[in-house]
């Protein structure tokens, strides 16, 4: 038992939970918009909640059916690339903030 490849382990995965956490929320609202931004984070997090819970289920039906961890961590590892794969056909137009023309930089004039 390696407790070395342990605690990097938990430092990455720290690490992304930190990191998706402050990054989350913004980048809903910049592909999205503000309008529907409730909405979103409490469907995506609402739905992490059941799959947090039969995950763990599902994994030990599968170790005591087979008697390993084995086939419970190919089909994470599955539904991972899976996911990955459904990011590519995710399609959006970001709109990014129009560049300032020749007009004096703290002037507070309509478009």
């Amino acid at each position: 038992h390696n407790v070395a490849a342990l605690y990097v382990v938990m430092l990455i995965t720290g690490v992304s939970f930190g990191g998706f956490s402050s990054v989350f929320a913004p980048l809903i609202g910049e592909y999205f918009g503000l309008t529907h931004l409730g909405k979103i984070v409490a469907g995506v997090f609402s739905n992490g909640a059941p799959a947090g819970l039969i995950g763990p289920l599902l994994a030990g039906y599968i170790f005591d059916t087979t008697g390993s961890y084995h086939w419970a961590f190919v089909a994470s590892g599955a539904m991972c690339f899976l996911a990955v794969a459904c990011s590519f056909f995710v399609v959006t137009e970001v709109k990014r903030p129009r560049p300032e023309t020749s007009r004096s930089a703290g002037a507070a004039c309509p478009p």
